[in-house]
């Protein structure tokens, strides 16, 4: 058996290949083309397994390579501080320490569908939250500009006014004494405006390539809280049901654990985990939150959180339990839907 790894760049890549022993074969640098990855792989003899670290071409270099190799296995990078943290840190020795670590078994591996269907669709969620994200600042910089005048702009009317002519018209002429002012808010409204556009043509194409998969829409009927972004993100996250053996990994990778440093026998540290999927776990806690707000006979999960907070637990720790709870269902109720639809699978 042979171990390659390789670090991947967008312009060029490093090569590396040990053998069983753990002798260092070959090193060397190739494009990042398609004809230049797969002859440089085929090129090694014998049976072999291949090593990428988790990036922003990873997901292509997946596909790209599993054929020609026995097993493909992507790495998560921040479990691989020795070569993160190495102080003699160049491309070429963390091609090389990342085969090291695949040889010795030791590498934590991050999963990858082979279904393009799923990838395509975890492309489109991860497009989804980025346009969110500039959104929410865009609409934080326009109220920012107007409370530096002393405006008071608390609440979601100034946002019409990205949809509304006259409403703007009516913010503008509170800053009229500031015409530079009035200059840079009207552009930022037209931005928002633009931005608002891209999100609801992205909405329409989400709803579109979700009826792919049943389950979407099945917990948008039966799920407390979810709609279709949150299921959408959730499914993109998961892409199978199966894919977690025990609801402990499934909490850790949703980010929804709590952690405890232990040494001696003591417990030096504890709390809600920091890592996991960012966001499948905000997907999570905004269903939780929805739920939170609901009356208790509305659905059981409403009333466990009620019963939290009577007990005395926060709010943020009843709702991180209650988007654990909800988790359980919805990858549950995912199962028996495998189950009754074995002709029509929804595994990667």
């Amino acid at each position: 058996m042979k171990f390659l790894a390789i670090d991947a760049h967008s312009q060029h890549c490093e090569l590396a290949v040990l053998n069983e022993n753990g002798k260092l074969n070959q090193c060397r640098s190739i494009p990042t083309s398609e004809r230049g990855l797969i002859e440089a792989v085929r090129s090694v003899t014998g049976p072999k397994k291949l090593a990428i670290e988790e990036g922003s071409i990873t997901g292509w270099l997946n596909l790209l390579l599993r054929p020609y190799v026995d097993e493909l296995i992507v790495a998560d990078p921040k479990q691989n501080r020795w070569i993160s943290k190495n102080e003699q840190k160049d491309d070429p020795g963390d091609a090389v320490r990342l085969a090291q670590l695949l040889r010795l078994g030791v590498i934590k591996p991050v999963y990858h569908s082979q279904d393009q269907r799923w990838v395509e669709f975890r492309s489109l969620m991860q497009h989804h939250q980025d346009l969110t994200q500039h959104l929410v600042r865009t609409k934080n910089q326009l109220k920012a500009h107007l409370r530096s005048v002393g405006i008071d702009c608390s609440g979601k009317a100034i946002y019409q006014s990205a949809e509304d002519e006259e409403e703007l018209a009516e913010w503008l002429g509170k800053i009229q004494d500031y015409p530079q002012l009035q200059f840079e808010v009207g552009q930022i409204v037209r931005l928002l405006a633009q931005q608002m556009d891209l999100l609801d043509e992205t909405n329409v194409l989400i709803k579109k390539q979700s009826a792919q998969w049943p389950i979407i829409e099945a917990w948008q009927r039966e799920q407390p809280g979810v709609g279709l972004i949150v299921a959408s993100t959730v499914a993109a996250a998961l892409i199978t049901p199966e894919r977690f053996s025990k609801k402990s990994k499934l909490c850790a990778y949703a980010g929804l654990s709590v952690f405890k440093q232990r040494s001696a026998g003591k417990v030096l540290r504890s709390g809600a985990t920091r890592g996991g999927n960012r966001d499948l776990k905000r997907a999570l806690m905004q269903a939780a939150n929805a739920i939170g707000r609901m009356k208790v006979d509305r659905h059981v999960l409403a009333a466990s959180y009620q019963s939290m907070k009577c007990r005395g637990l926060s709010s943020l720790t009843a709702q991180r339990a209650i988007a654990r709870k909800l988790l359980f269902q919805m990858v549950a109720q995912w199962r028996r839907a495998l189950v009754n639809q074995p002709k029509q699978p929804l595994t990667a």
